[in-house]
């Protein structure tokens, strides 16, 4: 559940200042298990742990994405960014492909299986860290938006675009940091998926439809 609303709030976080649904959403998030993937098969480096690097790394990238692909269609018909998004998650697939492989990959830690037992009830590890590091990150995201100028720019734009430009509020730089943070919230959820679930490059096609799922019962 924690990964999930991570996951989330990413891609309702730019659909509400941008109107932008980001159909590559799932397979950034897939690239993000796959980065934390290496880090941890190459260097040793706690999936968990690796949030720290996947992270700023997916801001980066986000950032980039927009700039150069997003930011073009700026006012243009929604059709037109999904199939955009749509295109790019195919590239994406294509690419992991190329990189990693079309066989399943997953990180086992040393705590993948191991438990806290209370009593009767039996918490796997690995499912109480990522739902306590996703709590982390989500307060902390939380705090940006309401605890900061730069993310109350963010909902200002999200509620009302006309009103935040008449404020001052720079729309095209408040866009593309929503972007990129929104990205930055599916490298930190990557690392996550990465040590619950198996994955493989197709995989993000699953994740979408279930993420579509979440935030039309949420709300945009």
């Amino acid at each position: 559940g924690g990964v999930y609303a991570l996951f989330a709030s990413g891609l309702t976080l730019i659909f509400g200042v941008m109107k932008v649904i980001n159909i590559a959403h799932g397979a950034l998030l897939i690239l993000g298990a796959f980065l934390t993937f290496t880090l941890w098969d190459e260097l040793g480096i706690d999936p968990l742990a690796a949030i720290l690097i996947t992270t700023p790394l997916m801001f980066a990238f986000g950032w980039v994405m927009y700039s150069t692909l997003i930011r073009p269609l700026r006012g243009a018909p929604l059709s037109s960014t999904v199939l955009l998004t749509f295109g790019l998650a195919l590239v994406f697939e294509g690419v992991m492909g190329l990189v990693w492989g079309n066989q399943s990959h997953s990180a086992r830690p040393s705590y993948f299986n191991e438990s806290f037992e209370l009593g009767s009830v039996i918490l796997p590890k690995a499912q109480v860290y990522t739902c306590a590091v996703a709590i982390v990150v989500l307060t902390l995201l939380y705090l940006f938006l309401t605890r900061t100028w730069t993310g109350r720019a963010i909902r200002a734009a999200s509620a009302n675009t006309q009103g935040a430009t008449l404020v001052g509020v720079n729309i095209a730089g408040v866009s593309a940091l929503t972007f990129a943070v929104g990205i930055a919230t599916v490298g930190a959820a990557g690392s996550m998926v990465s040590v619950l679930y198996p994955f493989l490059p197709g995989s993000h096609y699953i994740w979408i439809a279930r993420v579509l799922s979440i935030i039309v019962l949420g709300g945009l």
